[in-house]
């Protein structure tokens, strides 16, 4: 990915994301400042959105993913966000279709 030469352009896309969205922040990235991960997350369209900032990590994470990942799956059971694979364990009452190979669907959180 390149800020120079991708066509995303995250300012005029995240207005559009209608979905529950985790948005987490690497404090000690160079790339990204706190500021404006800060305006991405208050930038997105979703009503439900969460925004983490994960204290002197680096922009890939390193020597942090664990902890990553742990936010990531603690988002995700309390969030209501259902993940299925296609590997046919999907339920059609729980998911969307969509061409991916995860697919998610926002329902009322697990208690």
């Amino acid at each position: 990915w390149s800020g120079l030469s991708s066509p995303a352009k995250l300012a005029t896309t995240i207005p559009e994301v209608r979905i529950p969205s985790l948005v987490v922040h690497a404090t000690a990235a160079t790339e990204i400042r706190v500021r404006q991960a800060r305006e991405i997350a208050a930038a997105s369209g979703a009503t439900d959105i969460t925004y983490e900032e994960m204290k002197g990590a680096p922009h890939y994470l390193e020597g942090h993913r664990a902890e990553a990942m742990d936010l990531v799956t603690e988002w995700i059971r309390t969030s209501g966000i259902v993940v299925a694979s296609l590997a046919g364990d999907e339920r059609p009452d729980q998911v969307d279709s969509h061409p991916r190979d995860v697919i998610v669907r926002a329902s009322p959180p697990r208690p």
